[in-house]
């Protein structure tokens, strides 16, 4: 082998060593880091319960978390509170639901102050549920930072508690309700608290690997995602075993995360179980009046009739 040869083996060698080193660095960075790039959380509150939009009454509520020095924020509204005070969303039902509570989960970013989150709790309270919406640890006006799936599963449970044990409420009259990232969150909750009543799982995924996946991003093809990955959020996993009854809701226009996770964490299910598709909603809104009324597929699926207004 002449000196030439040599060289140009040498630069092999070390070509192929620095880009292993760059891709072995890459893999650690989005194994380490993956936390902070899928759960996007903002203290900022950009809308409020008493903003005119809404005009509710409701209650600061601070929840322990076991385990942990942190507390996590919540807004309390009830039903009969907020009755003849808060704005009504036009020819929907109106107090139909007696004695029945939603602990409500939001999605991966920004909080529970947003109007999309708010309009959701607005629906719900005019149907007559009581409504307890959180913020995880991190968001919002929540203590601590650096959520986790572990963590977010962890203050799912916490507020389950708060509702059981301090405000001794039926666990027999709470219905889970998770949005986005919050449905994973809300049927890892169902599983372990199979005394709920029923679990609502809106504009969810079957697993943040299918989710990643969906986006198409060519560089990530690169990666072993299955491997990588440790905030798995495997909804398409757990919901074989769920013990109650589940909603499944989701705009066939959103392009977040796909309907077809909804319709395939459908089928997984075990019955009683219902899927209502929205044809023009997003994954930002789902509300479409008259016959795609999810208010009303709601309604329907707590065994009540809902009424022409």
């Amino acid at each position: 082998m002449n000196q030439k040869e040599g060289f140009k083996l040498r630069l092999l060698k070390t070509s192929i060593l620095g880009i292993s080193a760059f891709y072995l660095a890459s893999c650690s960075y989005l194994y380490l880091q993956q936390d902070n790039l899928i759960l996007q959380p903002s203290k900022k509150l950009h809308s409020h319960p008493q903003d005119k939009d809404f005009n509710f009454i409701y209650q600061d509520v601070w929840i322990t978390v076991p385990n942990s020095q942190d507390k996590i924020h919540g807004w309390w509204f009830s039903a009969s509170a907020n009755s003849e005070t808060m704005k009504l969303i036009p020819n929907e039902p109106h107090n139909l639901i007696k004695n029945q509570t939603i602990l409500y989960l939001c999605g991966r970013g920004g909080n529970k102050s947003y109007s999309t989150n708010l309009a959701k709790v607005q629906g719900l309270l005019q149907l007559g549920f009581n409504v307890l919406a959180i913020d995880y640890r991190g968001y919002g006006q929540s203590q601590g930072d650096n959520p986790t799936e572990l963590k977010l599963y962890q203050d799912s449970e916490a507020a389950w508690q708060y509702l059981t044990q301090e405000k001794k409420i039926d666990p027999e009259t709470i219905t889970i309700y998770g949005e986005s990232l919050g449905g994973a969150v809300a049927i890892d909750l169902a599983l372990k608290k199979p005394q709920a009543k029923a679990l609502i799982v809106q504009s969810s995924f079957t697993s943040m690997n299918q989710q990643v996946l969906d986006l198409n991003i060519k560089k990530l093809r690169l990666f072993p995602l299955e491997i990588i990955l440790n905030q798995k959020f495997d909804s398409i996993g757990k919901i074989k075993s769920l013990q109650m009854a589940v909603l499944f809701l989701h705009g066939m226009r959103d392009n977040v995360v796909k309907y077809y996770h909804s319709q395939a964490l459908y089928d997984a299910a075990p019955e009683p179980k219902q899927l209502f598709l929205i044809p023009k909603g997003n994954h930002f809104n789902i509300y479409q009046p008259k016959s795609h009324s999810y208010l009303r597929a709601i309604a329907n699926f707590m065994k009540l009739e809902p009424t022409q207004k």
